[in-house]
């Protein structure tokens, strides 16, 4: 989502959540990632989503330190997994070295699962 407002969502507990159960409802829910959407953009509609997908999930907030909600305890999770991903998907478009410095990768394991999401991710060119 993208009303960050300065959250560290590494900070946020989230045990608590399935991944493979937060990954499927994300993708049944397009407007949270599909930038063309006229909802992608309206922050009050994705944070009540987001919301709900907290309560789907069983989230409680479990970090009395942080004052968080179900739907940023969510919502940084699906970060977490979506940067894990997109890292993952760069590193397999680079390739790797062939002969004795290459090593076997082990594909990540929600890699698949998240393939959904290659058509709305476009990489930064780096300089």
């Amino acid at each position: 989502m993208d009303f960050n407002d300065g959250i560290d969502y590494s900070e946020i507990s989230q045990e608590n959540i399935n991944d493979e159960t937060l990954i499927s409802i994300v993708r049944k829910n397009r407007m949270l990632y599909v930038k063309t959407l006229k909802d992608y953009k309206n922050k009050e509609l994705k944070h009540e989503v987001w919301k709900n997908i907290g309560e789907m999930l069983g989230c409680t907030v479990a970090n009395s330190l942080i004052s968080v909600t179900l739907g940023e305890q969510t919502e940084g999770r699906w970060i977490a997994l979506r940067n894990i991903f997109t890292k993952k998907l760069r590193e397999a478009k680079t390739g790797q070295p062939s002969g004795s410095g290459s090593k076997k990768t082990k594909i990540w394991i929600y890699f698949k699962q998240m393939s959904f999401l290659i058509p709305h991710i476009s990489h930064r060119m780096q300089v």
